[in-house]
């Protein structure tokens, strides 16, 4: 008797999970807030994480499920060839980090980091990852997946509120 393959989650249901959590988040944190800040700073705190807070939360969650299921190659999404292609995209979904370098990557994945350098510029992966110049010490170049490219302003002017995460 063979058992069946894992079922594989869609985008569509990443979203449903990733609204609820949030949906979630959205009622316990300003009720939080609420118990430990009370008076102006606490409508502050509360009008601050409506603002900024929830977006930020969606997006980590987003990228630690895509993450997650991509390293487990449970990501309807993504179709990778091997653990190691599997390793390598799951480090780029990182949301601990913006960019990823390659001896970054090597020190997450535990690969070699020609092996890396061979996935990252494989022509089957090229409409999935972005590479940006970078002049930190990791390397002069510096990847992030297609869909976390930052925007027009980001690249251009940058974000005055912080600056991206290399790893």
């Amino acid at each position: 008797m063979t058992l069946p393959d894992w079922p594989k989650l869609t985008d569509a249901r990443v979203t449903q999970i990733v609204d609820k959590a949030v949906a979630r988040a959205g009622v316990l944190v300003p009720r939080l807030i609420g118990t430990q800040v009370k008076g102006l700073l606490g409508t502050g705190a509360t009008l601050l994480w409506r603002m900024l807070g929830s977006g930020k939360l969606r997006g980590y969650i987003e990228l630690a499920i895509q993450q997650e299921l991509i390293l487990r190659d449970l990501h309807a999404g993504w179709t990778l060839g091997n653990d190691d292609e599997r390793s390598v995209f799951a480090g780029l979904s990182d949301p601990a980090f913006d960019f990823r370098t390659v001896p970054g990557l090597a020190r997450s994945t535990y690969l070699d980091r020609k092996m890396i350098s061979a996935i990252l510029d494989d022509p089957r992966h090229r409409r999935h990852i972005y590479k940006q110049p970078y002049s930190g010490t990791d390397g002069p170049v510096a990847y992030t997946l297609i869909s976390r490219k930052p925007g027009w302003f980001t690249t251009n002017i940058g974000n005055p509120f912080s600056a991206p995460s290399y790893g």
